[in-house]
């Protein structure tokens, strides 16, 4: 969609309906011309990829995920909890600590090399460009072990070398430091509500140009000791109640202007055991004006896969499938 044509879209009574639930803000991208698909998928007997779509509207990823196990493989997933001592803050506090991070928030410089902003700044099409990585049982199990030995977790090991390849690939040398909203499971503390399928929230994670693994992990740990993904819960929650229009608002100005220097979004639904899969399933999150670059991780039967997802206004570096297949013999080098 172009700027002038979102520039003419308005507030709703048909978003407005929607202010009690998490899909509201899913809502708003939607109207306003961007997809916001995530897709699960596996290989096909001719080699391609088999998409299954999910709109974020109605599901987070791993309600998704759930879904998709029982439909092809029959397989009745039972969702983790978040963290018991991980649990909300007091009454007061939410309030205080939604404001806080709302108003403090950190947002590093960015500036890409290459944007296509001059034509359409949304896309309503999911299938975005999509590159995939698969790791066998034994070079993920090799892989994983090389980590414990090192004391390394997952998720930093994984943000810290996929932030360097994505700086050298798109962002310009200027850009030191990278800003990642990192998706958290909220289940085991937040009320059901009927018929919706979103309890996820999430922090922003800034990777500084400096940090190791071991740092990010240790930032990572003080957003959530910090209940950061609580304020942002409660912000989701609250903001479109009392002000929808305002909400909707800003998330049309985040579209015509950029809105918050995200490099894009960074998802682990996890590892899990599924009986009868014996192929790798894929994760393709979504990828926006603003959040340009979806990273989807996922382990299922130590079949270990990474997707990355790449918005219509991103267009990659003409050597990057080459780039891509160096990568990936680094991203495992312990």
């Amino acid at each position: 969609m172009r700027r002038e044509e979102i520039e003419k879209i308005h507030y709703s009574e048909e978003i407005g309906q929607l202010g009690h639930r998490l899909g509201f803000w899913y809502r708003c991208l939607k109207v306003l011309g961007e997809s916001t698909a995530f897709r699960l998928g596996r290989n096909s007997r001719d080699g391609h990829l088999n998409w299954s779509v999910y709109d974020h509207e109605n599901y987070d990823g791993l309600a998704g995920l759930k879904d998709y196990l029982k439909d092809q493989f029959n397989h009745d997933l039972e969702i983790p909890n978040l963290r018991s001592d991980w649990k909300a803050p007091s009454f007061f506090k939410k309030f205080i600590g939604a404001w806080k991070y709302q108003t403090s928030r950190e947002l590093p410089f960015i500036e890409w090399k290459n944007r296509n902003l001059e034509t359409d700044l949304t896309s309503s099409n999911p299938d975005k460009n999509t590159f995939t990585m698969v790791f066998s049982p034994d070079e993920s199990k090799a892989f994983l072990s090389g980590l414990k030995s090192h004391n390394i977790n997952f998720n930093a090991w994984c943000m810290r070398k996929f932030t360097d390849f994505l700086l050298e690939n798109f962002l310009t040398s200027n850009v030191k430091h990278a800003l990642w909203q990192f998706p958290v499971n909220m289940r085991g503390h937040v009320e059901k509500i009927e018929g919706e399928e979103n309890q996820s929230s999430y922090v922003d994670v800034v990777v500084y140009e400096d940090y190791t693994p071991e740092k990010i992990r240790e930032e990572m740990i003080r957003k959530f000791e910090s209940k950061e993904h609580w304020y942002v819960w409660y912000g989701a929650r609250l903001i479109p109640k009392i002000g929808g229009e305002k909400a909707f608002g800003a998330v049309k100005d985040h579209i015509l202007n950029g809105g918050p220097p995200y490099i894009g979004n960074f998802s682990n639904l996890g590892s899990f055991r599924v009986p009868g899969c014996q192929e790798a399933i894929y994760l393709s999150t979504p990828a926006t004006r603003v959040r340009p670059i979806g990273f989807g991780t996922l382990s299922v039967n130590d079949w270990l896969t990474f997707t990355l997802s790449f918005h219509e206004t991103l267009p990659l570096p003409s050597n990057f499938k080459e780039d891509w297949a160096k990568f990936r013999e680094t991203l495992v080098n312990v």
